[in-house]
């Protein structure tokens, strides 16, 4: 596996009702909730048995659960260790205390005025991220691209090169359900084909070059630098994602867009790769011992990576 990587969704719950996501996140859908924190204690116990060094903590809305603070401290006193957090800005500044060098904090925004979408940024989101800066913690914000705020990305790549920020831009889910209700045209009324971006790049960078980033799993992505150590990344769903051997019979396949990227908790206690729909492969965590989820992780690992 080339990087023990985990995506952890805490949390169905969420502050904003986002047109395009799903009523439960990057969680299994119709299942809501909360990880009970002591039982997450002892799963992730585990992973970190096996060999798990980067976590990434989602939702819903990470922010609204009662123990995120203490869940960062469970994870970051371990110095080799690295924590992402997925967040629309919600209360993520008081949670500053719990943040350090090892972190990344990863902010939803889908422009500057666009009304598409409630994740817009804001002058008091903006303040919240200059805050967090200012202590040193790393900054990237995910746009995901429609036409309802294409106009707007060439602005919002400029702002991520003077304000040093890392930026990465994502096409529209293909999905039939958006929210939890059917809805058959808002793939067709909302997506844009990133391919057609205008890329801004000599207001973004003198010295800017492209190369494609893969690293064995998900869907390769553009790169391109912002200058400044600082970079702008394309995950296009257009393009091929890696899968597993395992993947090339399933019954799934033609409609799973992300490929093998990682390993991903749900709430329900499920464990299963990426946003894999195929329960064959999904693995109740319920009732096991610390032991026996050890075990199924190395049997994850060895079947799709």
């Amino acid at each position: 596996m080339n990087s023990k990587y985990v995506a952890i969704a805490v949390t169905t719950v969420c502050n904003l009702k986002c047109p395009y996501c799903q009523s439960t996140g990057e969680s299994i859908p119709n299942v809501q909730g909360m990880w009970n924190y002591n039982w997450l204690k002892e799963v992730i116990t585990a992973f970190l048995k096996v060999g798990y060094r980067n976590f990434r903590i989602t939702g819903g809305e990470p922010t609204t659960v009662p123990y995120l603070g203490d869940l960062l401290d469970f994870l970051l006193q371990n110095p080799d260790v690295r924590v992402r957090i997925n967040t629309n800005g919600y209360n993520i500044e008081n949670y500053i205390d719990h943040l350090n060098s090892q972190t990344e904090v990863i902010f939803s925004v889908d422009g500057f005025k666009n009304g598409f979408s409630p994740k817009r940024l804001t002058e008091e989101l903006l303040k919240k991220i200059q805050y967090l800066q200012s202590k040193n913690i790393s900054i990237r914000l995910n746009c995901v691209v429609t036409k309802q705020n294409a106009d707007e990305i060439p602005e919002l790549i400029q702002f991520c090169s003077e304000q040093g920020m890392n930026l990465k831009l994502l096409d529209l889910s293909p999905r039939v359900e958006y929210q939890g209700k059917v809805q058959d045209n808002f793939l067709d009324n909302n997506y844009f084909e990133l391919n057609k971006l205008c890329i801004p790049f000599p207001k973004v960078s003198s010295d800017f070059r492209t190369n494609m980033i893969k690293k064995g799993t998900g869907i390769p992505m553009s790169g391109y630098n912002l200058g400044n150590g600082h970079w702008l990344q394309i995950k296009d769903s257009s393009k091929e994602p890696y899968y597993a051997s395992v993947c090339n019979d399933c019954q799934y396949k033609d409609n799973c867009i992300e490929g093998v990227f990682s390993l991903s908790l749900s709430v329900g206690e499920i464990l299963r790769v990426a946003n894999c729909v195929n329960q064959d492969y999904w693995i109740q965590l319920s009732g096991l011992k610390q032991r026996q989820i050890e075990e199924e992780l190395k049997k994850m690992e060895k079947l799709f990576f």
